[in-house]
């Protein structure tokens, strides 16, 4: 199976840094992972400011650009379905288990995802009701796709 993790923007803090890289080198004892880091869509057209809408829309194009017709994509979205770790992995098992050659989760940026990424999303996934920043909601995602493996596979790391 192969993951595919595309975010919008890279991390600046080194202590999350860190701490990303080390969940996606234990998710690749399970799986192929691949990053696509895009650049956010924030750059104004002639000296103004754009609206958060077309930040959404320019930052959905460079989204969208790397996925396929056999991707089950998961975009996390404040809005989404939240669940608990177990729920999710079950829900990640069946995703795993279906006719999907890789699995993508998408995070957005400062202003979230397009109706357009939502609507080409397989699961709109909350970690939260609460908006989280952008380097922790990496964090809480890659940490939580490791789990889900430990969970399937009945490891110790979930209790």
């Amino acid at each position: 199976m192969k993951i595919l993790f595309i975010f919008v923007g890279r991390i600046k803090r080194p202590y999350f840094k860190d701490a990303v890289e080390e969940y996606l080198k234990r998710i690749g004892r399970y799986a192929s992972v691949d990053i696509v880091e895009v650049k956010d869509g924030s750059a104004g057209g002639r000296g103004g400011k754009a609206t958060p809408t077309a930040v959404m829309e320019k930052e959905a194009e460079k989204l969208l650009k790397p996925l396929g017709g056999g991707d089950y994509v998961i975009a996390l979205s404040e809005e989404g379905t939240t669940f608990a770790s177990h729920p999710f992995a079950n829900v990640f098992e069946g995703a795993l288990s279906g006719e999907k050659s890789r699995i993508v989760f998408i995070i957005g940026g400062a202003f979230g995802l397009s109706g357009d990424v939502k609507k080409r999303a397989d699961l709109v996934w909350s970690l939260s009701p609460m908006t989280l920043p952008h380097e922790l909601a990496r964090l809480v995602c890659a940490e939580q796709v490791y789990r889900a493996f430990t969970i399937m596979k009945g490891e110790p790391y979930s209790h």
